[in-house]
């Protein structure tokens, strides 16, 4: 039986060296920061896009409708780039633990 495509190992490979090249162009930027996702895009595009997308995502802040718990939504594990108008999301609260409705809004903590 011959199999087509990459192998496994040349998919893990791969992996372990776009990794490796990510912390090398992005110094600083350590992988304990992002998760996958935004790893995996800001690897793809341009190093200007990539800080762009960083620097819009930390603008819009995630809060909680129950307890008031607000964070970008970079630090939340999401990518929000060149995005205009308000939006709700049901999802976790980091801090109070509940499922409930959470505003995205463009604007500082505090």
């Amino acid at each position: 039986m011959r199999l087509y495509g990459a192998s496994p190992i040349l998919i893990r490979q791969q992996h372990w060296r776009s990794s490796y090249e990510y912390e090398e162009r992005y110094p600083g930027k350590g992988d304990k920061h992002m998760n996958r996702i935004q790893k995996f895009i800001t690897g793809i595009v341009p190093r200007a896009w990539a800080e762009s997308m960083e620097a819009d995502s930390r603008q819009w802040m995630i809060t909680c409708s129950a307890c008031g718990a607000q964070r970008s939504i970079w630090e939340a594990g999401g990518i929000r780039w060149k995005a205009v108008g308000n939006s709700t999301t049901i999802t976790r609260c980091f801090q109070c633990g509940k499922l409930v409705a959470h505003t995205l809004s463009k604007g500082t903590a505090g």
